[in-house]
């Protein structure tokens, strides 16, 4: 059964707080006689001296159960704030008495107090104190260590030993003399100074300031120096750049289709991935503990895949097929599988990168053939276009993003028994993708495909291209 709660009336209150204010008896005495836990006391407490002159002034009406209003007669709730009146006399003197201490304290290099004096006037503050000795010593400025080991030496009867605590200077922080020296070595290659490194070390920065400048630093100076001006240690990334000078025009004629794209109109994002071989593939996977994850540095393979895709942009589909090597004859067998799938389409648009196999002259003269007029009407085939991407610019061919999302999902932390087994895992991520964005058109979040690298979509500020996936 829950016990009921018990409540104190106001002159219990007052009471209570009376014993340890003006006669002096430890906090905990009191709590242990009238039964309560200190953390209510120190909240009473606190409420007198913090609200005390507000209360006093309303008729207690800071205290939770307001017990001028429920005292009957005149005689008695004057009786009750006498003693309030002498609680608030009381709370006036320590804290003048604080105050004092403490511009003593700050005052301290202009008076002769020795280490011992200063421990010993500090303790007698705080045991005369009604404050809590945490809340006394953030006054004074004393840190707990130091107060309890002052405590601990005054017991023992070593006073002597106290010391003055040491003080970290930060004047050579400050000079403007040495951060100008310092940041004028940092500014300059350490081969300047017969180092034979690329970077900056710590210990090479202090010898050189000392040598060549005659000025003395700590490392921890220096650190502070360099990190008050904003300095971090970044790790540089690689950025894919475009060597093509027709960069602009190509991206330009590639927006002008995009921007234009009908609805009987496909763009295509084409090309390969791999080769890669088929054996155990490292990555990032959950251990348990005291495991290490490990791969054997030489192993046999078991064969080698080259995935040649084809994203559609407007659809979000992937064509893809298996390759023996990348050449124009895989590109050939791309444009005849687009066109078998695509017939009901006026106009595909393929876009690659500059492979030499993707710029090939049996390419171009098969491409003309397919958009003649005798073959189309035969066939019942779309006109097919040409976009080629700038050279360099793997970053803007969309299906890398695809490949790299491909690659996190089943060929990472991969171990396939055979080729098959590979194929197989590769064509149920794909099979998977196309059902999900055929039954939903915008990407999922917390899907496989959803995290791969970008968005699929064309656009020059991203990179699609992630080096860390590229096969040589």
């Amino acid at each position: 059964m829950k016990a009921n709660r018990r409540k104190f009336s106001a002159e219990q209150k007052i009471e209570i707080l009376r014993k340890r204010v003006i006669e002096k008896v430890p906090v905990s005495e009191v709590c242990d006689h009238y039964g309560i836990h200190s953390t209510q006391f120190y909240q009473w407490q606190k409420i007198l001296l913090e609200k005390g002159s507000t209360a006093f002034e309303k008729g207690c009406d800071n205290l939770k159960d307001q017990p001028c209003r429920r005292l009957k007669g005149k005689s008695q709730r004057c009786k009750f704030c006498k003693h309030l009146k002498r609680l608030k006399k009381e709370n006036l003197k320590i804290r003048e008495q604080l105050q004092a201490v403490v511009q003593t304290q700050e005052a301290r290099k202009r008076h002769s107090w020795t280490a011992p004096e200063k421990a010993l006037r500090v303790i007698q503050v705080v045991q005369n104190s009604n404050l809590p000795a945490v809340q006394t010593l953030e006054l004074l400025s004393v840190p707990r260590s130091t107060y309890y080991n002052w405590i601990k030496k005054e017991r023992e009867g070593d006073m002597n030993r106290v010391r003055k605590t040491k003080r970290i200077s930060r004047v050579k922080e400050q000079d403007p003399v040495i951060a100008e020296a310092l940041f004028e070595i940092l500014h300059s290659p350490p081969s300047t100074y017969d180092i034979n490194r690329t970077s900056w070390r710590m210990k090479d920065l202090r010898r050189i300031l000392l040598e060549e400048k005659n000025l003395y630093a700590s490392y921890h100076t220096i650190r502070r120096i360099i990190r008050a001006e904003g300095y971090r240690w970044r790790k540089a990334k690689t950025v894919l750049t475009s060597t093509d000078p027709e960069y602009r025009e190509k991206l330009d004629h590639i927006k002008a289709i995009l921007s234009t794209l009908g609805e009987k109109d496909r763009f295509f994002s084409i090309d390969e991935f791999g080769p890669f071989a088929i054996k155990m593939i490292g990555g990032r996977r959950l251990v348990a503990p005291g495991t290490c994850h490990r791969i054997p540095q030489f192993q046999k393979s078991k064969g080698s895949l080259i995935v040649t895709g084809a994203l559609e942009l407007s659809t979000n589909q992937v064509t893809h097929f298996y390759s023996k090597k990348k050449d124009t004859g895989e590109m050939i067998r791309l444009l005849g599988i687009l066109l078998g799938q695509y017939t009901g389409c006026r106009k595909l648009y393929l876009s690659w990168d500059a492979g030499s196999w993707h710029a090939s002259r049996a390419l171009y003269e098969r491409v003309e053939e397919v958009n003649g007029r005798t073959y189309r009407r035969k066939h019942h085939t779309p006109r097919v276009e040409l976009a080629p991407l700038p050279a360099s610019a793997q970053f803007l061919n969309v299906i890398e993003s695809v490949f790299s999302g491909m690659a996190r999902a089943v060929i990472h932390n991969s171990n396939y028994a055979s080729v098959k087994d590979a194929k197989k895992a590769i064509d149920r991520h794909f099979g998977q993708r196309n059902a999900f964005f055929r039954k939903h058109p915008k990407r999922a979040g917390k899907k496989i495909w959803g995290e791969e690298l970008v968005p699929s979509k064309f656009s020059e500020s991203q990179n699609c291209k992630d080096p860390k996936w590229q096969r040589k």
